[in-house]
């Protein structure tokens, strides 16, 4: 996979920071289909779950951004 083959958004974990999540498309693709989704705070070191909002604010980037989906 490249460079190119990679999503960023941001998030607010549940500690109040606002990373930037990289994915590679494929695999967020995946993980929101199987609903194994797994976020992680580079600052505070904290995983989380994504909400139902969440997950469907990001179905919607990667609606809005076909080439996402390449």
């Amino acid at each position: 996979m490249s460079e190119d083959d990679k999503v960023s958004f941001g998030s607010q974990c549940p500690k109040g920071h606002m990373p930037t999540l990289v994915f590679h498309r494929e695999e967020l693709q995946k993980s929101l289909k199987e609903g194994t989704l797994q976020l992680f705070c580079n600052t505070c070191g904290v995983p989380w779950t994504p909400g139902a909002q969440e997950k469907e604010n990001i179905k919607r980037l990667l609606e809005r951004n076909p080439e996402i989906l390449r």
